[in-house]
């Protein structure tokens, strides 16, 4: 009878709905208050393309002045971590004014991630010769995009920004196979 699993459905909601009110941290439910690894995987695209412009671009953009593409991709990632920076931080008046100090540092980081990054890739080019470019190995090796994101994780983890960082290597990690803490010391990757 139709008329009976309707009930029994409605007592099982109901059940699961009383459920949640037990205050338990599995039970919030005010999605707007928590990070959305979403944005946060965006921005990791994003970022990848503000590390190595060049090597990937967004398809959307329909501007042919690279300079104000890289500005207006900034200005949106800048936006979106920041946020994303405040629902991770404790709850006080200053929350946003310290996500905005947060994600200005760590944009100050960027041209030094760029950096190390260079001796990423100069690494993995001496150290394959199967190697024929690097843009090759920016878009096939897997451990390129690890220590990518390994290096703008230990920039967030540095500056002091909670939970991001592992959500960025656990991204790597789960596209590469290749695990590295972002609380992990890796300095310039060439031998001297």
């Amino acid at each position: 009878n139709m008329d009976t699993i309707e009930k029994q459905i409605e007592t099982v909601v109901d059940s699961i709905l009383e459920d949640y009110r037990q205050n338990r941290s599995i039970d919030k439910l005010d999605i707007y208050r928590q990070l959305d690894k979403d944005v946060v995987i965006d921005m990791i695209g994003k970022l990848v393309r503000l590390v190595v412009p060049g090597y990937s671009r967004d398809k959307s953009f329909r501007i042919y002045n690279a300079r104000h593409n890289l500005s207006m991709l900034m200005e949106d990632v800048m936006f979106n971590l920041s946020r994303q920076i405040a629902l991770v931080l404790p709850e006080d008046a200053d929350r946003q004014t310290r996500a905005q100090d947060l994600t200005l540092a760590f944009f100050r980081q960027i041209p030094k991630v760029r950096g190390l990054m260079q001796t990423d890739l100069q690494a993995a080019y001496d150290g394959d010769p199967a190697a024929k470019s690097y843009g090759e190995i920016i878009s096939c090796y897997p451990a390129i995009k690890a220590i990518g994101n390994y290096r703008m994780a230990h920039k967030l983890i540095e500056i002091g920004v909670p939970l991001i960082p592992r959500i960025i290597s656990e991204l790597a990690h789960s596209e590469t196979g290749i695990d590295i803490h972002p609380g992990a010391t890796i300095g310039n990757t060439l031998s001297s």
